[in-house]
């Protein structure tokens, strides 16, 4: 839940400078505070020009991020489970 959180900081504050930015002009243009509906336009394309953004940022963060290289494995010894093995069928 951590990583999520910190995840969503980018998004949430571009989406919250549009929205104010958005709503600054609205109030410059109307001489008047958005009603709620125009506020929840406002916030939508807020919210949508910040995913604009983001949606590629993240796109490469991911890519990035699983082009680690894979870290050989070391041989898998297995003498230890055949001997484990011949002990059981000899015990019989």
């Amino acid at each position: 839940m951590r990583f999520h959180t910190h995840a969503q900081v980018p998004w949430n504050a571009l989406s919250f400078l549009f929205f104010n930015s958005f709503k600054m002009l609205y109030e410059s243009m109307r001489n008047a505070a958005p009603a709620a509906r125009d506020t929840m336009v406002l916030s939508a394309m807020g919210g949508l020009l910040a995913g604009i953004i983001m949606t590629p940022v993240d796109v490469v963060k991911t890519r990035l991020m699983l082009q680690v290289e894979p870290r050989p494995h070391p041989p898998i010894d297995l003498s230890a489970i055949c001997e484990c093995g011949r002990g059981r069928t000899h015990q019989r």
